[in-house]
């Protein structure tokens, strides 16, 4: 069980989203059912708890079948990721490409990691994961990767059968038969929990055939950093505010996109001397601070938006918050 909150861009299941348009599928039904409804997914940048974002891959593969992590995958998937995206098209073989995912990685999600060997005729490529998720999930999550691979390998030579090898984890119902027809071989099961691919050199080092316009030459400044949590505290913060956009956050919420459970998450606020009150106070407080200060708007709309009943009540915070009254704070224009 992670000690923070882990996190992953918007842009990781952006071709599940553009698929789900494409069917004409209810998307913010789908994204509400695991409290994802709340982010602004214009924005593929985004930071999304990654809880919240396994629990979508999951869902989909029980409402639209086991091979939805292939299914989804298209000829503008590469693109659809993005500032990753770019960055792997940027190179100018499968293996650079591969070999960019790794070192990238990092500033796409800290819990996701890539390994590539060199073994002599082909290459092998690994993904595994420093949380915890379940196998049905993992079957969804690891088809995803390989057909985004196969995808790139289909960049430099066109036929169904680019992947060598390709070992992920079963669905714990059906199997690994039904991914057969998308990689044009068999499937093997994973000895552990990761995602094993195998692509011989011969196609691994052959360049592509086309420059995608939507490309980067570069490895860095392309997508900003992760950011580092050190405390499950500072984890947190940035969830409540982003909950706090759209309704009032709850700690049970909080505690699913944590992956714990709501009297583990409890606890180890309490081992950090804070508590979701405590944390969901100080959101309220900055973000009412903020809006005072900056907007001309009614107080009511300010005190709505983060969460109280009635405008007194806003007053009588902002006094025990700053000593001063919210008309006091609009005119200074200080949050």
């Amino acid at each position: 069980m992670p000690k923070t909150i882990p996190f992953i861009r918007a842009s990781a299941m952006m071709p599940m989203i553009n698929w789900l348009r494409a069917q004409g599928r209810p998307v913010q039904q789908r994204l509400e059912a695991v409290d994802l409804a709340y982010y602004p997914l214009e924005n593929p940048l985004t930071v999304l708890p990654l809880f919240n974002v396994a629990a979508l891959f999951r869902d989909m593969g029980q409402l639209e079948g086991p091979d939805i992590g292939c299914r989804v995958i298209t000829e503008n998937s590469l693109l659809d990721l993005a500032g990753l995206g770019k960055v792997l098209l940027g190179a100018s073989t499968p293996r650079e490409s591969l070999t960019r995912a790794v070192t990238v990685m990092p500033y796409h999600c800290l819990s996701e990691h890539f390994q590539i060997f060199d073994e002599g005729e082909r290459l092998r490529f690994v993904e595994g994961w420093s949380i915890t998720l379940d196998a049905e999930t993992l079957h969804i999550t690891q088809q995803y990767v390989a057909a985004l691979a196969a995808r790139l390998a289909g960049l430099a030579e066109r036929r169904l059968a680019l992947l060598d090898r390709v070992e992920l984890v079963a669905h714990p119902q059906h199997g690994l038969a039904h991914l057969t027809p998308w990689f044009g071989r068999p499937v093997h099961a994973a000895r552990g929990k990761v995602l094993t691919i195998h692509l011989a050199n011969s196609v691994a080092d052959r360049r592509y055939r086309q420059v995608a316009r939507d490309r980067s030459d570069r490895l860095t400044g392309i997508l900003p950093l992760m950011e580092v949590h050190d405390t499950l505290a500072d984890s947190a913060r940035p969830v409540i505010a982003a909950m706090l956009e759209t309704g009032l956050p709850t700690v049970e919420r909080l505690a699913k996109a944590a992956g714990m459970s709501l009297r583990t998450l409890q606890r180890r606020l309490a081992d950090e001397s804070t508590s979701f009150s405590d944390l969901l106070e100080a959101a309220r407080r900055d973000m009412a601070l903020q809006r005072i200060a900056a907007s001309d708007g009614s107080l009511s709309v300010v005190s709505a938006t983060v969460g109280f009943a009635r405008q007194s009540a806003l007053t009588r915070a902002v006094r025990r918050w700053t000593g001063q009254a919210p008309s006091s704070l609009r005119k200074s224009g200080r949050p």
